[in-house]
């Protein structure tokens, strides 16, 4: 469907292939960041068991340390996409 999408947008509509290419990596590089921080929350919580993050005067179990672990991994990648664009 994506793919789909991305067919007639590049293709069909001429005007928008220019927003593509000046946006692409707000376009298809955050959803991708969002994907990726999610499939490594999920696999590491699979391999090591509940997450547990503490410093800075707080303590984070369960739940809320898998938030705050996809929190931390989608901003890397998405600083890591703004500075290298």
């Amino acid at each position: 469907m994506f793919a789909w999408a991305l067919y007639v947008v590049v293709f069909r509509l001429p005007g928008w292939q220019r927003i593509l290419e000046n946006h692409f990596s707000a376009i298809i590089g955050l959803p991708s960041a969002a994907a990726v921080a999610f499939a490594i929350v999920v696999f590491l919580r699979q391999t090591e068991g509940p997450m547990e993050f503490e410093g800075l005067g707080f303590k984070i179990k369960g739940a809320a340390g898998q938030v705050f672990m996809w929190i931390c991994c989608f901003l890397a990648i998405a600083g890591a996409i703004k500075l290298l664009w």
